[in-house]
């Protein structure tokens, strides 16, 4: 089973990218050292294959075609001074090379921007009597906002009538799966969640015993869906299998009125949901699904997300996104919506690896995507009123996949999955 994992004592955020690939090699020698020095085969070639994987990496951050290309070109700049031709023409050439040189380092500034952090997936292998962690390495960026313009991909319709694949009735919220990269979204009108590869292209939908679809999280080959229909949390595999329901309507532990936001902490071992109605947020335990504890005293949580060291909410009753820390202690409020607020009505919300918060907001006559970085300053907007490409028509979820691509879901009548 794949688990993410956090090494103690070290703050890979805070880290220049090639240390913490370092960081990873050592990580992965020091597992295979205390393993055995006689490790099975398969486990040697694995090892072998990580190892070309941190290389390739590398390779790629440090850009060798494009630094090789300016390493000639810095050397031509010295052939042409030491010639020492006419100096209209040395100046011409010189200034031809600078420009080009220019123009590289720009291209490897963007590729270097798709390496801003380093996550690790761990696989534990009980092999001959071993029992080792290896796994995979990836790779997450965070978008340059200010560079966004139209979306590179959308698809799907809006219909009141169609069930079709990549049809919508008042489609809700996405998840993205960490494994895959494929896009989930709660296709609530029509009872069902709509599965897309990275290119949206269609997979398959997902519906069994599924009533109201409101909110998804996925995570370790599972699909986590609240339901307000029916007032449960179903949980499925990624090949559309249900594997588990708990809930129903009710006041009790493991009981809801109106769940919304679900989100799955690997590291606490915890699901949280967001209990609408009833003003609180119930923890379950991950393995068995069992009540672990509440987080109550919060008016209306509407959704729900993680960073390493804070639970994030979306207080719809509070107007504001709140921040606890994971003994559920309150930290702050932040980004005040309303009203001559800078936000007029939050859907939905993300966070991105840079801390940077991103909230849907269906306000009138706004219909937009707001970026705010940490100590609230408006860093960006994408997205206007329309049914166009780039506008919105009641943006709901939102999310930003391994890529640093972000993907927003709305009403608008031809594009109602839209990718920036």
């Amino acid at each position: 089973m794949a688990t993410s994992i956090t090494t103690t004592g070290l703050n890979y955020e805070e880290k220049p990218f090639l240390s913490q690939l370092a960081v990873a090699k050592s990580e992965l020698n020091e597992k295979i050292m205390a393993a055995e020095e006689s490790v099975a085969e398969r486990l040697r070639e694995r090892v072998l294959q990580l190892h070309s994987e941190f290389k390739r990496i590398e390779d790629e951050y440090n850009c060798k075609e494009v630094t090789d290309e300016i390493a000639k070109l810095e050397a031509e700049k010295g052939e042409i001074r030491f010639k020492d031709p006419e100096e209209g023409f040395m100046r011409r050439e010189l200034k031809r090379i600078d420009l080009r040189i220019n123009e590289l380092e720009t291209m490897m500034e963007k590729s270097q921007a798709k390496f801003r952090r380093v996550e690790f997936e761990w696989d534990e292998l009980p092999l001959e009597n071993i029992h080792c962690k290896v796994g995979s390495i990836r790779v997450s960026a965070v978008p340059n906002y200010k560079q966004l313009s139209d979306p590179v991909k959308y698809a799907g319709t809006h219909s009141y009538n169609s069930p079709d694949s990549q049809e919508f009735r008042c489609p809700r919220s996405l998840g993205i799966d960490p494994e895959t990269n494929n896009i989930y979204i709660c296709d609530t009108g029509n009872n069902r969640v709509q599965v897309y590869n990275e290119s949206l292209k269609f997979i398959r939908d997902i519906s069994d015993k599924m009533k109201g679809p409101a909110y998804i999280c996925i995570q370790l080959n599972k699909v986590y869906v609240t339901q307000t229909d029916v007032n449960s949390l179903n949980v499925y595999h990624t090949d559309g299998a249900l594997s588990h329901t708990v809930g129903s309507k009710g006041k009790k532990e493991l009981e809801f009125d109106d769940p919304r936001g679900v989100v799955v902490s690997i590291e606490k071992d915890l699901i949280y949901i967001c209990d609408w109605s009833n003003n609180r947020i119930q923890c379950l335990n991950l393995q068995d699904y069992s009540f672990k504890s509440l987080i109550s005293d919060v008016c209306h949580p509407k959704e729900i997300k993680l960073t390493s060291q804070e639970v994030v909410v979306l207080m719809e009753g509070e107007k504001c996104i709140r921040f606890y820390n994971y003994s559920h202690q309150l930290i702050r409020d932040i980004i005040t919506y309303g009203e001559d607020n800078q936000v007029g009505l939050s859907s939905h919300f993300c966070i991105d690896l840079d801390s940077n918060i991103l909230i849907t907001d269906h306000s009138d006559f706004c219909h937009c995507v707001l970026i705010f970085s940490s100590s609230e300053k408006l860093i960006h907007k994408i997205g206007e009123y329309g049914e166009d490409r780039g506008q919105f028509k009641e943006p709901k979820g939102i999310a930003i996949d391994r890529n640093g691509r972000i993907i927003v879901v709305s009403h608008n009548m031809y594009q109602c999955i839209q990718i920036f």
